[in-house]
This record gives C-alpha cells, sequence and structure tokens, in this order.
C-alpha cells in the first residue's frame, strides 16, 4: 500500500439513509499527500438496477440533481463497481463521510472494504468547531467546512466528482495544518 496517496472517494445515492441507499453515481479522486498534486482517478454515473418509476421516486432524481435517464444509460453497478475495486487496487481510501459512504460501499455489489483511512468529516469537526444547539460541536456538512476551511461558498451540486474535489481541497487543508496524517 502506498502510504503517500489516498483516494478520496464520493457516492451519490438514490436515499439519505444509508441502510437503504444505492449508489447512482461515484467519484474517486487520488490525492498524493506530499505534493497535495490530485488527479481524477474514477467518474461515472451507474445503474443500480431500478425502474424509471423507482427511480424518480428517490430524493436525487425528485430534486432534479441527476435524471433518472441519464441513470438507466450508465453501466451497471455491479460492473462500475468492479472497475472501482480494480482503480483502487491497494491504496488507502476515505470519504468526506464514511460513517455513511463506507456502508455503502461495503456492501454488494461494492465490496470495497479494506485500506479505510481516516473520515474527512470527523477529523474537519474540530477544526471547523460549529457549534451545535443541542451539544457540543456539529460534524460539519461538506459546503460548511468548504465555507469554513477554504473561505468558499458555493451551491450544493450534488453530483460525485464536484462533490469529490471539494472534500479532497478540504483534506489537503486539514493534512497541512497537521489535523490529518495519511497512513
Amino acid at each position: 500500500m502506498n502510504n503517500n496517496e489516498v483516494i478520496v472517494i464520493d457516492t451519490e445515492t438514490t436515499s439519505k439513509f444509508k441502510e437503504k441507499a444505492l449508489i447512482v453515481e461515484i467519484a474517486a479522486i487520488k490525492l498524493d499527500c506530499n505534493s497535495f498534486k490530485y488527479q481524477i482517478l474514477y467518474n461515472s454515473l451507474c445503474n443500480p438496477n431500478l425502474t424509471k418509476e423507482m427511480l424518480e421516486q428517490t430524493w436525487i432524481c425528485q430534486n432534479g440533481y441527476i435524471k433518472s435517464e441519464e441513470i438507466l444509460k450508465a453501466k451497471p453497478d455491479s460492473i462500475i463497481a468492479k472497475e472501482l475495486r480494480s482503480a483502487l487496487h491497494n491504496y488507502q481510501w476515505t470519504t468526506f463521510n464514511l460513517e455513511y459512504d463506507g456502508a455503502i460501499l461495503a456492501r454488494n455489489p461494492w465490496n470495497i472494504r479494506k485500506n479505510k483511512s481516516k473520515c474527512i468529516m470527523k477529523a474537519a469537526k474540530p477544526v471547523c468547531g460549529i457549534p451545535h444547539h443541542y451539544y457540543g460541536i456539529k460534524f460539519p456538512s461538506l459546503n460548511e467546512a468548504n465555507k469554513k476551511l477554504l473561505n468558499r461558498s458555493q451551491p450544493e451540486t450534488h453530483r460525485a466528482l464536484t462533490d469529490a474535489t471539494i472534500a479532497t481541497e478540504v483534506l489537503i487543508y486539514l493534512i497541512k495544518n497537521g489535523h490529518y496524517k495519511c497512513k
């Protein structure tokens, strides 16, 4: 395993609940933890074998982020999963919200369980320091971390490549400032 590089993955899914969520788009960005250069490793829509009617009931389609027709034209998720596993090879990987994405990626057809790194969101929590109205400090959303750490504000796109890029740039900030170490 290359300890100087980490893959940042983002998924777009059919549900905000990890137990029900199926991936409809996935992106992976390879980050060199020393030079902070990054490149797109993988980016694709994927078809989780749902009907058009079923897809149109999902939050991602209902809110207009991705059209059901786009998903239906994509390769099956089983093929995308195989391609992604091959691209990941022996790299360490993470996501902004590892508890959510990691749970989905561990299931069939993805079966991506090995070489997980630390969660970006958990590392960003104390640095962002956003108060929660009931208890201490809250876990920041990706947009909150982007605004707080990188001083940027942009509309939520809910597209995997855009979100993976933002998560990678947040991760670079955390590494440069001593709040995250690549394994």
